[in-house]
């Protein structure tokens, strides 16, 4: 044997290529996938794993007699050897050589000596044409509700009998036994992928992956919302208000909370701006709010990428234009792919199973769980005691607390990570000037009466009005103007001073109402008035008047057609007349046309009390919301 026989498998094996050449090094991304596969015997059963030894133990004896290369007829020659050595396991001469060709070829890999498994009969027991209808059967299988392989097979015989009497054949099907055999073969991969389709069946058995990598504080925050399991009830009235809203924002470099909101503001533009403000800001007043709360919450500042998902508060203009003012970059995660968000949705879980888990008021998520516990029954924790409550859960125990791996402890891994690399981005302006950036964007018109967030609120000041007397003319009424307001508090809006290109603040006339309500809040009261005014006005009673007014009038025109002076009544009382009889002309027209149009809609209901009506004065004075 040569030299290089000695460098292979002990000796015993040369290498297939004479003029081996240096082979590259393999460099892959390691957050890909790798399509790379071995094999080896261990990767078999162990009967199939000892014949491939002994297998291999032949073939060793004869190479040790002839070297690699001996021929069938050495392997004759050398059989009583084998015999005597190997005793009744010696395999026949050409099952030998068939071994040797296949090591030979296989570049003396051990696993090219492993048994093949026979596939016994594979052979389809059913027709060919047959096969779409057994798919659909399985499909109907896996979907329907309560349905047995019996009756699943019952179907298939029935569309078998159909396709024979229409296609004039008489294809027979396989037993029962062998349709349940096809149904136990399927998977819990195959199954969702009959049903449900490829997306589904790939998110339900996804790849588990790594997030992306960070390396520094606010590099990638992650936003989301979600409805806790709990009952929360009036703090003076002890009713059950409902379940309030969390917004969260999740640091994925230190795994910390760096801000939030909590409360009954569903997902909207104003629950994530309340808690981009929370986030941005430092949280040094948080003591003097709740001094139960012990520790310290070091995490602030401006977020680099903020990851969102497709929901319609991250798509309003508002959102973009406030990120792109406060230099935020957002990043849209694919529809229908929440994991790729899993940070702030794994701490939605620990909030539900670790701290809501023993207050009473907790609403299961699965109506199994609840028995005979009612949540609205036992609710007892008001919105006040809970906002403490989230701020010692958050501050003591889960940012300064270990995680179940016990690699990290946020409020630590933020220090280390501040100290050590670049620190986070501050704002550098005032609370009010935060508000203002994360505020709402609205056209509006001017006139002499100042402007009004719909006809309810109006804002008005020596300012305004001089700005407005800069800007109209004598043909226009009003004027269009750019104004921003804080959607939290509607007590003063920001308009544009397009000539200096700046912002000045106007205060609501009925500021004492304005301040003490968001615009929501404001929405719930003018409906509130809309269904008070429509609950007592009778439209019967109005068209009765009307119908009286409307009598006394054609009675004077008919006294004036019977006298002498026709002109008596005079030209302005004539002319009035005209016009009221032309304005009601005119309503019962359009009455009649919107009538027709809500007919050939389908719809006579009333409008959507969600579309609000702002075309409603309301009488705001005196009111207040504590």
């Amino acid at each position: 044997m040569t030299d290089k026989d000695t460098l292979r498998f002990g000796g015993l094996f040369p290498s297939s290529d004479n003029k081996s050449k240096p082979k590259e090094t393999l460099s892959l991304p390691v957050w890909k996938d790798i399509d790379i596969t071995f094999t080896d015997i261990f990767g078999v059963s162990e009967d199939r794993r000892d014949e491939a030894i002994h297998r291999y133990n032949i073939l060793e004896y004869l190479m040790v007699l002839h070297g690699t290369t001996f021929s069938k007829k050495e392997i004759i020659d050398s059989l009583p050897l084998l015999e005597e050595k190997f005793g009744s396991n010696t395999p026949s001469t050409s099952s030998i050589d068939r071994y040797w060709r296949a090591f030979k070829k296989s570049d003396f890999k051990l696993s090219s000596l492993i048994p093949k498994v026979t596939a016994g009969n594979t052979g389809s027991k059913a027709p060919e044409e047959l096969e779409p209808l057994i798919q659909e059967a399985i499909k109907d299988y896996f979907s329907a509700e309560k349905q047995t392989a019996a009756s699943a097979y019952f179907t298939l015989e029935t569309e078998v009998s159909r396709y024979n009497e229409i296609h004039d054949t008489q294809h027979s099907l396989f037993s029962i036994q062998s349709f349940r055999k096809r149904l136990r073969k399927h998977s819990e991969y195959d199954k969702i992928l009959l049903t449900k389709g490829k997306s589904a069946a790939d998110a339900a058995f996804r790849k588990v992956g790594q997030r992306p990598a960070t390396t520094r504080v606010l590099e990638r925050v992650e936003a989301d919302h979600t409805r806790l399991d709990l009952f929360v009830i009036d703090e003076h009235h002890g009713i059950p208000l409902g379940r309030p809203w969390l917004t969260l924002l999740y640091d994925t470099h230190t795994k910390s909370i760096i801000g939030f909101y909590l409360g009954f503001e569903p997902p909207s533009y104003l629950s994530v701006s309340l808690a981009l403000e929370n986030a941005i800001l430092p949280k040094d007043h948080i003591k003097e709010l709740y001094p139960s709360v012990e520790g310290t919450w070091p995490c602030y500042g401006l977020p680099e990428h903020l990851i969102v998902d497709n929901g319609a508060e991250f798509n309003s203009r508002d959102f973009k234009i406030a990120c792109k003012e406060l230099k935020i970059q957002v990043k849209k995660n694919p529809t229908k792919k929440p994991w790729l968000k899993g940070s702030v949705e794994r701490y939605f879980r620990t909030i539900n199973n670790r701290f809501l888990s023993r207050l009473p008021g907790k609403s299961f998520s699965n109506i199994f769980e609840r028995k005979d516990y009612d949540p609205l029954k036992n609710a007892v924790i008001d919105q006040s005691l809970l906002q403490e409550m989230v701020h010692i859960w958050l501050i003591d125990i889960y940012q300064n607390g270990k995680n179940g791996l016990e690699n990290n402890i946020p409020n630590l891994s933020w220090i280390d990570a501040v100290n050590s690399s670049v620190p986070p981005r501050p704002f550098k302006g005032t609370r009010e000037q935060l508000k203002f950036n994360l505020g709402k964007n609205h056209e509006v018109p001017l006139d002499r009466n100042g402007i009004r967030l719909g006809t309810t609120i109006r804002y008005s000041s020596t300012r305004l009005a001089r700005y407005f007397g800069s800007h109209t003319c004598a043909n226009k009424k009003s004027v269009q103007v750019r104004i921003k307001y804080d959607p939290s508090c509607l007590g003063r809006v920001y308009v544009l001073d397009e000539d200096r290109e700046e912002f000045f603040a106007v205060e609501a006339v009925d500021a004492d109402y304005a301040y003490s309500v968001s615009e929501w809040l404001h929405k719930t009261c003018c409906k509130y008035a809309r269904r008070h005014i429509r609950k007592n006005y009778n439209h019967r009673d109005v068209l009765k008047a009307w119908r009286k007014i409307l009598d006394i009038i054609d009675e004077a025109i008919e006294k004036t057609r019977h006298t002498k002076k026709r002109n008596s009544l005079g030209i302005t009382t004539t002319s009035r007349v005209q016009r009221v009889k032309e304005h009601s002309e005119r309503a019962a027209s359009e009455a009649t046309k919107q009538h027709t149009n809500k007919a050939n809609s389908g719809s006579l209901s009333e409008p959507d009390d969600d579309e609000l009506d702002w075309d409603i004065e309301v009488n705001t004075n005196g009111w207040s919301i504590e």
